[in-house]
């Protein structure tokens, strides 16, 4: 087997505590060819936006030491960053026999500690929204294969979660994020079938959403949580102009009230497939500032790369 390995695979070799080999495919159609997303995360002390960064995990889908564990998990997507109790937590879309689950790990030491799946229902679910409010832990995935928005409450965190409320319904609706200003509470989100991103607003995080008179919007969805340096507000959204993934741009919220919505370009790309802290495409960032670090998440596509960590 490795003799035929080393025949068709170009391969090298990086010892550090344990030994890690990674196979670039060249174009065969090969049975152990990995196609789908991984999850990256960085540190640093710096600004994010200076990238930086400096890589900590690589979570990808399968390894030797917990080859069971993954059996039938094909990617891991859209990673959110929390800290909660001063623990640091992720959670993120797990792709099982083609369906889209949400897991949680806890970050420690640099290692991923207590991986389990926290939400699965009959439909897909992805873009794990996870948040506080009044001092409980809220989330809202993606769930358009329902046509629900639905807000998940924390019963025991991070492990136990029940439906509170259905946010909205009947609109294939995904990636939705809030910010609230000034007690109004602003919800962007993507329709499907639009193609637009739509913005609603509400006086709280349960009542009934109203939607803006500047809605819908020309822009794409969403590529993470908005991001807060100062008095600036940044929001991730997704580059998808040659192909899903493309990269993420940072745009800047300038106007937000209920009569007026403005934004503009501020880094463009500030991720793309060519930056090197993705493989072949990315679409998503989380950023949470931990102590004297600043934490940052992305996924990452894999198109002819195949991974085994050993550690």
């Amino acid at each position: 087997m490795i003799a035929i390995l080393n025949l068709l695979l170009k391969y090298t070799w990086k010892s550090t505590l344990g030994i890690k080999l990674k196979y670039k495919l060249k174009k065969f159609n090969y049975q152990f060819k990995k196609v789908s997303w991984s999850v990256m995360i960085y540190k640093t002390t710096d600004n994010f936006q200076d990238k930086n960064w400096k890589r900590s995990i690589a979570f990808n889908w399968f390894s030797l030491k917990n080859k069971s564990f993954y059996k039938e998990v094909s990617g891991f997507a859209d990673p959110f960053l929390i800290d909660n109790n001063d623990k640091l937590f992720l959670f993120y879309e797990a792709i099982v026999n083609s369906k889209g689950e949400i897991w949680s790990a806890e970050i420690v030491n640099n290692k991923l500690k207590s991986i389990q799946k926290v939400i699965s229902e009959s439909f897909h679910l992805s873009y794990p929204n996870v948040f506080e409010y009044q001092e409980h832990c809220y989330m809202i995935p993606e769930s358009s294969e329902d046509k629900t928005v639905r807000l998940y409450k924390a019963l025991v965190f991070p492990s136990k979660w029940e439906v509170c409320k259905i946010l909205y319904k009947d609109s294939r609706l995904v990636d939705t994020n809030f910010l609230k200003l000034e007690n109004v509470y602003y919800w962007f989100t993507f329709d499907l079938d639009l193609n637009l991103t739509r913005l609603f607003y509400s006086y709280s995080i349960f009542s009934e959403w109203i939607e803006h008179k500047q809605s819908p919007l020309i822009s794409n969805r969403n590529a993470g949580n908005f991001i807060f340096e100062g008095d600036q507000i940044f929001r991730p959204v997704q580059i998808s102009k040659k192909h899903y993934g493309e990269g993420v741009k940072l745009m800047k919220i300038v106007e937000l009230n209920e009569q007026k919505f403005l934004e503009e370009d501020y880094i463009v790309p500030f991720l793309s497939s060519e930056s090197g802290y993705n493989l072949d495409g990315t679409h998503h960032i989380s950023v949470v500032k931990s102590k004297k670090e600043t934490i940052i998440a992305v996924d990452g596509k894999n198109n002819n790369f195949y991974q085994i960590i050993n550690k």
